[in-house]
């Protein structure tokens, strides 16, 4: 793993003793932590763009691709992607996972280089004990899922799930690796949205019915 440069103070152990670290030091430190610090803005690659790809190569792995819904795929840009963009295939069209690793993504809504590499880490690195998560997607603010929707969509819910106070999920980005799990939440999911279910309780539906393990990002 490539030396990153801190921008802000961190204990890190080293060979067993906790030792710190200053903002401006360069340090290696494991994928995981690596990933979440850049993600957070406390810390940073400095360099050519070169060695920015190295390190964005290295925390994604090959195969991620972006899936660009819907309506929003006429006019999209790429400018929030940064130096993720060269290790990144794209398509247009209906939800679909047509890459091992997907982020799906409507372009209406912004994302950042930190938010695209981190949602990619987590499914391509994973936990600290090498088993990378399903899906990775961020909460959609402080709502639960008693909050939203008619009391028929919220009765659906709470029967498969057994209770209402789950958090709500920003079902515009959404980064998936293609397993069994998720490709029957994908078609479980496509299919309450063709018939008309909300959009946010058809995802929690779709979701606990498929068994997927799912990490949880903050809200942007």
């Amino acid at each position: 793993m490539p030396y990153i440069r801190l921008l802000a103070v961190k204990h890190i152990r080293v060979a067993g003793v906790q030792k710190t670290y200053h903002k401006g030091d360069w340090v290696n430190v494991g994928k995981q932590a690596a990933t979440l610090w850049l993600a957070d803005g406390t810390a940073e690659i400095p360099g050519p763009d070169h060695t920015k790809m190295e390190v964005v190569k290295e925390l994604m792995g090959p195969g991620c691709g972006v899936r660009v819904l819907g309506e929003s795929s006429s006019t999209w840009s790429s400018k929030g992607f940064g130096n993720c963009l060269r290790s990144l295939e794209f398509s247009t069209g209906p939800l679909a996972l047509p890459y091992p690793y997907t982020m799906i993504w409507n372009a209406s809504v912004p994302v950042t280089p930190q938010q695209v590499l981190i949602g990619f880490s987590q499914i391509t690195q994973g936990q600290a004990g090498g088993l990378a998560w399903e899906m990775v997607a961020r909460l959609y603010g402080t709502k639960l899922a008693r909050d939203i929707g008619t009391k028929a969509e919220q009765d659906k819910t709470e029967v498969l799930i057994g209770d209402l106070r789950v958090p709500l999920y920003d079902t515009s980005v959404l980064w998936i690796r293609r397993t069994k799990n998720t490709e029957k939440f994908v078609r479980q999911w496509t299919m309450a949205l063709k018939a008309g279910e909300d959009t946010a309780h058809a995802f929690l539906r779709a979701l606990y019915a498929a068994g997927v393990l799912l990490c949880t990002l903050p809200a942007a």
